[in-house]
């Protein structure tokens, strides 16, 4: 299965490299790949790459896996920054077509949006419903109080 994760909010250099470090070494990531974007030049259709814009990830486990490591990323990072860099704020999920904005901290609400996510995209992996973290009972009231959130974006 294959995701894309793009970094928002004050974006550190290097930020994409410690993330995809991340979801190697957590196991969660069996290919992570930047995609580049290009800034073209005042009246011109084409630019040299400049900035990744986002990382295109194939896991082979779980996609909760995933979130898990970047949901501790962006904890991290929290806990890190001070002053006036804010970092990276946010971190925007794709998967088959949908879109999941994950934050920290996240509100009751975003968390429940994020569980059902989780399930939703955890039965379409197995063909059955999700049984992992972040499953439940449907009504989002699991007892999970984890740390992620998720909302759709506007």
């Amino acid at each position: 299965m294959e995701c894309e994760l793009a970094l928002g909010g004050d974006v550190p250099p290097g930020a994409h490299d410690e993330l995809t470090r991340r979801l190697y070494d957590a196991g969660a990531a069996t290919r992570v790949a930047p995609q580049w974007v290009r800034d073209p030049e005042p009246g011109r259709r084409a630019g040299e790459f400049i900035a990744v814009a986002t990382l295109a990830v194939t896991f082979s486990g779980t996609l909760v896996a995933v979130v898990d490591v970047v949901r501790r990323w962006l904890i991290e990072g929290r806990e890190r920054r001070s002053g006036a860099r804010r970092g990276v704020t946010t971190i925007v999920l794709k998967v088959d077509g949908t879109e999941l904005v994950i934050t920290e901290p996240s509100t009751d609400g975003e968390r429940r949006v994020l569980e059902h996510f989780l399930r939703t995209h955890a039965a379409g992996q197995t063909g059955q419903t999700g049984n992992g973290p972040g499953s439940g009972n449907g009504n989002g009231n699991d007892g999970n109080d984890g740390h992620g959130a998720g909302r759709t974006p506007p």
